[in-house]
Order: structure tokens, then sequence, then C-alpha cells
């Protein structure tokens, strides 16, 4: 009896020295902080080198050729920002309508560091092109991107673009035809990387990518004067070769401001 005593008056201060040091341990951890900015997009609507200020408007393009335009908006999703590294920040949850008059998105918070570029999608994924709007989403409760009165089960409009252009060979012509590109539906979903150009994120601080979208380039690989490339207005229609090009044209819009 006396030597088991002995033993548990030894141990004793040995235990009681582990339990206060693992108290301390305790008292002194903490959440590590979290540091992150805010990243923002500001997009320029272009056609070829004039910024398009309001709809309705008449400009010449680069050889003489004129336009007006009367909608150009689009959805853009996915935003992926990539490191120095090579390593990848994805805000998937992130849905944006770039339309006209606004010209600044916010993308969301980021976390701090140096970044080279990003990485988004023109268009929505399959999950999200088959979500049902409601009045508090903002984003996708716009019945110009619906193919139709309800917006399912035909999906969304990634891309709308219509006006009127003149569709002469010479471009010389004074008449302006009406166009109409609604493209959408899987098969049109496109993927845009931005060039590298270095940016970095402060601690409580808004970084801002300022960028142009031309909607001119979306003309380039086809012949206005036939009036089957004029008009894209319907989910069928996204399944005729002139929706593939238009909807290849779209990597090529997107551009940094100087």
């Amino acid at each position: 009896m006396k030597f088991n005593t002995l033993v548990k008056a030894a141990f004793a201060p040995a235990l009681m020295g582990i339990l206060l040091s693992s108290c301390k341990t305790h008292e002194h951890e903490t959440t590590p902080e979290v540091t992150t900015g805010t990243l923002s997009l500001h997009l320029h609507t272009m056609v070829d080198t004039n910024e398009v200020e309001s709809y309705g408007e008449e400009y010449t393009l680069t050889g003489g050729r004129k336009t007006k335009v009367d909608m150009a908006q689009l959805y853009i999703s996915d935003l992926e920002a990539i490191k120095l590294d090579g390593s990848v920040y994805a805000m998937p949850d992130q849905i944006v309508l770039k339309r006209q008059q606004e010209e600044v998105i916010k993308i969301g918070n980021i976390p701090v560091g140096n970044y080279k570029t990003i990485r988004f999608k023109v268009g929505l994924n399959d999950t999200k092109n088959t979500l049902v709007p409601v009045p508090a989403d903002s984003a996708l409760n716009h019945p110009e991107m619906w193919f139709a009165a309800a917006v399912q089960p035909d999906g969304y409009v990634y891309l709308n673009f219509q006006g009127s252009i003149d569709t002469t060979t010479a471009a010389n012509g004074s008449t302006l035809i009406p166009f109409a590109y609604k493209i959408g539906t899987t098969q049109r979903l496109q993927t845009v990387q931005m060039p590298d150009q270095e940016f970095s994120v402060s601690k409580g601080a808004s970084q801002f990518i300022h960028m142009k979208i031309d909607y001119a380039k979306l003309f380039t690989g086809f012949k206005l004067n036939n009036s089957s490339n004029l008009r894209i207005a319907s989910k069928p229609d996204n399944d005729w070769p002139i929706a593939g090009t238009i909807s290849a044209n779209i990597q090529s819009i997107f551009e940094y401001e100087d």
C-alpha cells in the first residue's frame, strides 16, 4: 500500500504539468487568419475601335462598314485566377451578366498574392444552365437571355448580340440590315483564358482587371451578304454551322485595355 502511495505521489506532479501544458497550448491556439482582397472586372463594350455608349447609335468599323448595336451582353461564369506558380484559385459559384450599361463587375473575394492571368467561361455549364431564375437572382432573371417566354427547357442565351449592319461586299452601303445572334446550348459554351498579365491582390484592397469586349470580331469568318448568316434566334438554330463559327469567335473578343 505504501509503495502504491509513493508511486502516485511521484507521478502526480508530472501529470499535473502535462495537463497544465495542454491547457496553455489550447489557450494560445488561434484560427489561422484568412487574408483576402476583392477581384472585379472593368469591361468596356466595343465594336471595333468604337465604345458603345448607348444602343441605337451608328458606328463605323475599320474599312468603312457601318453598324448599329441594339443589344450586347453575355454571361461570365466559373472564373479562375491563375497564380504565378500555375496553381488555380477557382470561383465556381459566381454568375455575372455583363450588360452594356454596367462596366464594373464584382467577382468576389480572392486570396492575397501574385497572379498571372484569369480564365472564365462565356455561358453557363450544364448544371447552371438548368437553374430556374427567381426574382432575387438578378443575373438569371433576364428574359432577353432566354430563348423563349420561359427559360426552361431550352436553357439560357449565353451571348446576345443584336443590331443592324451594312452587308454589302464593298462595305459602302447606306442601308443597314438587321442581325440577331443568340448563342447558347452546351455545345456553344466557350472557355476564355486571357494572355498573361500579372496582377497582385492585397489584403482588404480591390483589384480591377481592365478589359474590352469587341463584339465586331464576332463577324469574322463568314459573309454578311448571305441572309442566312444574320440570324440565330433559337436553340435549334445553334446547331447551324454559322452558330459554331460565331461561338468560336467568342474567344477572340476579349482583350486587355491599353
